[in-house]
């Protein structure tokens, strides 16, 4: 079977029921429970970083104005937001000068805004072309 789909079965609701069989937790100590295993403290822990889709670092962070709907946000934007001393605006984005998305070292970064950085692509890109269009070779 496939991870992640998991079908109940009488015979799994029956294991479910005789273990928890006489067993009732009160409210609070379901809670401590619960917070017994968040974070660094659960077994699979893996220092809060993870790498997205696209290849960004994410940094897990609990208090922040512009975080995603699971409390990561991305790691070149906290860098760069340390190095400025306030917080990025949703207008600001983090450039990568060497285009590799995890070397997020303050020299590797540069801060633009999004209409600058959509041009700024573009004129990279037009540049690699010949007159009708077709890339170049960078050799």
């Amino acid at each position: 079977m496939p991870r992640g789909i998991y079908l109940r079965t009488k015979i799994h609701c029956k294991r479910i029921s005789l273990a928890n069989k006489g067993k009732v937790f009160s409210l609070t100590h379901k809670l401590k429970l619960r917070e017994a295993k968040l974070g660094e403290k659960h077994p699979r822990w893996k220092g809060g970083k993870r790498i997205s889709r696209e290849g960004y670092v994410l940094v897990l962070i609990r208090k922040h104005p512009y975080l995603t709907n699971d409390g990561y946000m991305f790691e070149h934007r906290i860098i760069m937001e340390k190095s400025l001393k306030r917080y990025l605006t949703p207008e600001e984005v983090v450039h990568h000068k060497n285009g590799n998305k995890r070397d997020n070292r303050i020299e590797n970064l540069m801060l633009m805004k999004k209409n600058k950085h959509g041009e700024f692509h573009g004129k990279s890109r037009q540049a690699k072309r010949d007159k009708i269009g077709r890339f170049l070779d960078n050799n």
